[in-house]
């Protein structure tokens, strides 16, 4: 109920500060570490990140029996996370093209993943190339608008010299547009925005404060924290009011919506057996 009435609040600049998913769909490879585990999880892995609604999907079997898919949802900055009964996943992304992906079980059996994504070594061509996958995955037939010759340029980023130039400026040039057309899909998060001229509304402050402890509680299906997660990018104009004649108006009315939402994210909460 909570996810549903925020979905259909007025829209604004997302506010929720998480990882780029440009920088995490793709496929990536590694070494693994595994402690105090019954089964045998393997040294290196090969991992395929897609994206999943306003979460990410990661099939995490390749790297120890016993293990499946999973959805990854943003937890903050750097960091994405799943919980599965008594299992919990931390994805932190790194530099350009790095990331620890941690997995930990009740029982005490933990993996450590140091991470590199597949790429060109041109950070604007990965961007592109991670763009792309999250296209094909949005709903509107939204593409890149590359022709073969630009493919043609784009495929010598990793060569050194004046082919790598080319295909960094080809990218660059389409990278843009795309990553619009797919915020405009509502398929990647719009940029965060802090800061400016304005009086922060407390109640939506704690609004989101609350829906961040939900996040983090293992009962909350991860469908269910996509669309918390997805609701939280349209309260920003509500969590800051312009200066101006209306202003007073403005800040209670937010204020009085914030607080609804939030009393009522608390008793289902309390029912699901999370702390609020």
């Amino acid at each position: 109920m909570i996810a549903a009435g925020l979905a259909h609040a007025e829209p604004a600049p997302a506010v929720w500060d998480e990882p780029d998913p440009a920088a995490v769909v793709g496929r990536w490879r590694g070494a693994a570490v595994w402690r105090r585990c019954a089964a045998a999880g393997l040294a290196r892995v090969v991992l395929d990140v897609r994206r999943d609604g306003s979460g990410y999907g990661v099939d995490l079997a390749p790297a120890l029996d016993g293990l499946g898919a999973v959805v990854l949802v943003p937890a903050a900055a750097r960091r994405l996370a799943a919980m599965q009964d008594d299992l919990a996943v931390n994805w932190t992304t790194g530099k350009h093209n790095r990331a620890t992906l941690e997995v930990g079980f009740a029982s005490g059996c933990t993996g450590t993943l140091r991470l590199t994504r597949d790429g060109s070594g041109a950070p604007a061509c990965d961007e592109l190339a991670a763009l792309e996958s999250i296209a094909r995955d949005c709903p509107g037939g939204i593409t890149s608008g590359l022709t073969d010759a630009d493919r043609t340029v784009i495929a010598r980023a990793s060569r050194a010299g004046r082919g790598r130039s080319a295909a960094i400026r080809t990218c660059a040039r389409h990278a843009p547009p795309l990553r619009n057309a797919l915020l405009e899909a509502g398929c990647v998060p719009a940029p965060v925005e802090i800061g400016g001229p304005g009086v922060r509304v407390a109640e939506c402050d704690a609004l989101v404060a609350t829906v961040s402890k939900l996040m983090r509680c293992d009962r909350v299906p991860a469908d269910v924290k996509q669309r918390l997660h997805a609701g939280m990018q349209r309260v920003s104009r509500w969590a800051t009011v312009a200066p101006g004649d209306d202003a007073e108006e403005n800040r209670t009315r937010a204020a009085a919506t914030c607080e609804l939402a939030r009393v009522d994210l608390v008793e289902t909460m309390t029912i699901l057996g999370c702390t609020p």
